[in-house]
């Protein structure tokens, strides 16, 4: 027996968050750990089963994300929810979309990163498009735009409306739900049991930022 997430939308929110939770827990898996990705999450294709499983369906819509990338998207998550926005220039240039020359180039660098700084502070804030001001937001990636080209590489535009649309659904139980905050919890256990170099450095600079003293804030 199940019961079908259109019908949870509409009747039992308090169930949909939870579960989402355990749904969340499962793509951020695909994601970054078996970089094999279901990347057609609507809720027509969820079915909550009667002993508390979910039941994923249509898998005709899949994409691949190499080791690199799944790195460089955990270091990238990481600086956002450290609000690091400074470092998330290199992890764009590691994930293809922004050019090495950017990056390299102080002057460029200079103006590019407070830009892009503030326009995803105001994306990961949580709520959706009703707490982003859109023509700021506007502005600043045209403004972006006239340094570097604006590229979404074919896998990350998937990757994005796999997450964009989890986000969606969240926000139909909390208008307050921000995906960043929760992924949080999986990002913390995979920082803490990874022993990769890249991510001890990430952990490092999650705790630290660019000082030498612990930030007791994000412990």
């Amino acid at each position: 027996k199940y019961l079908s997430w259109m019908g949870l939308l509409q009747r039992r929110k308090k169930t949909v968050k939870k579960q989402l939770a355990v749904l969340l827990n499962c793509y951020l898996a695909q994601l970054l750990d078996t970089g094999f990705l279901h990347a057609d999450p609507h809720p027509g294709n969820f079915l909550s089963l009667k002993d508390g499983r979910i039941c994923i369906l249509d898998y005709g819509l899949m994409t691949e994300v190499t080791e690199d990338q799944r790195l460089a998207l955990i270091e990238y998550v990481t600086h956002l929810s450290a609000k690091e926005y400074s470092n998330t220039l290199g992890d764009l240039v590691k994930l293809g979309f922004i050019p090495e020359e950017v990056q390299s180039d102080p002057e460029k660098r200079e103006i590019v990163a407070p830009l892009l700084g503030s326009v995803l502070e105001q994306l990961s804030q949580g709520g959706g498009a009703a707490n982003i001001n859109v023509d700021v937001v506007g502005r600043q990636v045209e403004e972006l735009a006239e340094y570097y080209p604006l590229v979404i590489p074919a896998y990350f535009g998937l990757i994005v409306r796999a997450f964009s649309t989890l986000e969606g659904i969240g926000l139909t139980a909390d208008s307050t739900y921000s995906i960043v905050d929760e992924c949080f919890p999986y990002l913390c256990r995979r920082l803490l049991t990874d022993d990769s170099e890249r991510m001890r450095e990430a952990l490092r600079t999650f705790l630290y930022g660019d000082k030498k003293q612990l930030s007791v804030e994000r412990v």
